[in-house]
């Protein structure tokens, strides 16, 4: 979540950056929600509501309503 998983490799840069840079992105951009679908094992391997809870902690320090997709979510765009 705030761990960098950008590595190189052949000299190319591959990989994602962390929810928490990403976060800072989007607060610069003016984004007012945010939804990861793409998680690495940090998230993936984890407790689901300690997992939920850290990644909306860290949407809260940027006014962004962070949460992390999983089956059957369901949402509202208006």
């Amino acid at each position: 979540m705030t761990r960098s998983i950008v590595r190189r490799r052949q000299g190319r840069a591959i990989g994602h950056a962390s929810i928490k840079v990403q976060l800072e992105w989007c607060a610069a951009a003016g984004v007012r929600r945010g939804l990861f679908t793409h998680c690495g094992s940090e998230i993936v391997k984890g407790d689901t509501r300690t997992v939920a809870a850290a990644v909306g902690a860290l949407g809260e320090e940027h006014g962004i309503e962070a949460l992390i997709a999983y089956d059957g979510l369901e949402l509202s765009l208006s």
